[in-house]
């Protein structure tokens, strides 16, 4: 008999809760919970454990006798079970002290005729082993140059790819020739069109200041800030100065003719 799963599905079929369950018996939530999960080794001593299973049951409408004598016959067998164990162990560590000497004796022995068996393959691996180096150190060379070309022509290949890297973030420097970067000290909402591009929105929130974005651009940027005053502009490293008041809506173009200013 699975004595937790008994209670437990009783319980649930009578609609109860544990908290229900204790208010009557006054039995502790955990160990109701222990109970219905069968592990009776993290509750108080069997005595006390069968006392509250046979309550248990009892509520329940179950034979609380009959399922607390469950639980005292599967207490004895694991009891058995485990001193079972224990004297089968002692008789196992007696029959080691009693025959120790012998015991040694066959290990040593069959230590020694590993040993020979091992010594036997070694000296016939080590005339095989001196017959092949001759012809295997020719084969060696050869593969140490094919890995040499190797390591070269992947070094060239490396080489030719730092450089195209080099020229294409020239480029993109050429191209990009600006930077700005917006960072919000309050809510504000703003639209930007680099260039040629199409117009983008953005939103900062009052509750990410700091946030920012940075923006590259070749020729002119054109710039609609809502609440002008909540955003700090800085234009390749030099901040721009009364950008506009709180709540204000700015236009702000930066081309050619800004940076003649």
């Amino acid at each position: 008999m699975n004595i937790g799963e008994t209670l437990k599905q009783k319980r649930i079929e009578m609609g109860l809760s544990f908290e229900e369950v204790y208010y009557h018996l006054k039995i502790k939530i955990d160990y109701l919970k222990q109970i219905e999960e069968n592990n009776f080794q993290n509750l108080p001593e069997p005595p006390f454990v069968k006392v509250f299973i046979r309550s248990y049951a009892n509520f329940l409408g179950l034979d609380g006798d009959q399922i607390a004598k469950e639980f005292e016959k599967q207490i004895y067998n694991k009891q058995s079970t485990e001193e079972n164990t224990i004297v089968k162990e002692k008789e196992e560590i007696n029959f080691i002290k009693k025959n120790r000497l012998a015991i040694i004796l066959i290990i040593v022995a069959v230590i020694l005729i590993i040993f020979s068996i091992w010594k036997i393959l070694f000296l016939n691996n080590k005339i095989n082993y001196d017959k092949k180096i001759v012809d295997s150190s020719n084969a060696s060379l050869e593969t140490l140059k094919l890995i040499n070309n190797e390591v070269t022509n992947t070094n060239k290949k490396k080489e030719n790819t730092q450089k195209k890297d080099s020229i294409l973030t020239k480029i993109e420097n050429k191209i990009n020739s600006h930077t700005l970067k917006i960072i919000s000290i309050d809510t504000v909402w703003l639209t930007y069109k680099i260039d040629t591009l199409p117009t983008i929105e953005h939103f900062f929130r009052i509750n990410n200041i700091g946030d920012s974005i940075t923006l590259k651009f070749k020729d002119s940027i054109n710039l609609k800030i809502g609440n002008a005053a909540g955003v700090i502009m800085v234009l390749n490293n030099d901040t721009i100065k009364n950008i506009g008041k709180k709540g204000q809506t700015t236009f702000l173009k930066i081309d050619s003719t800004f940076f003649k200013k």
